[in-house]
């Protein structure tokens, strides 16, 4: 089953101190969750972070899952197993498992980010794996779906066709930004074993999903299940930006 949700739909929470937090999608069985609010199966979550100026979260990590931070706006700071990183808008951050790390807003304006957490079946033993920080902008893209042009940020572990840098996840299969310019339609298509969460940064436009054309807007999250056709149509005059984050599911 399909689920679109948006941010500003959702009741948030405080946690990690001081984020504010917005649970778009958590994981199948989540306590006190309806199948609509818990529709994931390979991933554990997909959220909206927030946090005012002059803030920090909790220094933390996680034993056996990996995280993927996506700054939407602002700026800020990550402290990452003892290291402090200057963070900004177009940046993301791969956290693996066991790497402590806090976000930092040292600024005097709002921060935004989106933040992707996935089970590890193996996590390393001992202390994390590095840590992996790109923007956007400092990659290549290319086209895939027809029309979609894609910034491969991180992809999952051994995958041999695309750039072997990216090749950090080992929870997730894909973490990817997508643009698609007005009067443009991608290809429809499905995955056999994979989830997928389109979440719309700017713009509009519509999405098939099995047959039904359904509108999309910026900060509307979209859970596409395994062997679901869809189909991203930019049926606007502008660009349409989305993160694209793709997990495994196992057959059931």
């Amino acid at each position: 089953m399909t689920v679109i949700r948006n941010w500003k739909e959702v009741v948030p929470y405080i946690g990690h101190d001081f984020a504010i937090i917005w649970p778009i999608f958590r994981s199948v069985g989540w306590p006190d969750r309806t199948p609509d609010e818990a529709p994931l199966r390979g991933m554990d979550g997909f959220t909206v972070h927030r946090m005012q100026g002059a803030q920090a979260g909790d220094y933390h990590d996680h034993a056996a899952q990996e995280q993927v931070y996506y700054f939407t706006s602002g700026s800020g700071q990550m402290k990452l197993d003892g290291e402090i990183v200057d963070v900004q808008e177009g940046d993301a951050v791969h956290i693996p498992a066991k790497v402590m790390h806090q976000f930092i807003n040292n600024s005097d304006d709002w921060c935004e980010h989106v933040l992707v957490t996935a089970d590890v079946a193996d996590p390393p033993t001992g202390s994390g794996s590095p840590t992996l920080i790109r923007n956007w902008k400092d990659l290549v893209p290319y086209v895939r779906h027809d029309t979609a042009i894609i910034w491969g940020l991180f992809m999952g572990a051994g995958r041999e066709d695309v750039d072997p840098e990216s090749t950090v996840m080992r929870g997730m299969d894909g973490f990817t930004l997508h643009r698609m310019q007005g009067r443009l339609t991608g290809e429809y298509h499905s995955h056999e074993n994979q989830e997928q969460v389109y979440y719309f940064i700017k713009g509009s436009g519509q999405m098939k999903l099995d047959g039904e054309i359904f509108d999309v807007k910026e900060g509307d999250a979209v859970y596409v299940p395994p062997k679901v056709k869809h189909q991203l149509i930019n049926n606007t005059e502008d660009w349409c930006e989305h993160l694209l984050v793709t997990a495994g599911v196992a057959r059931s």
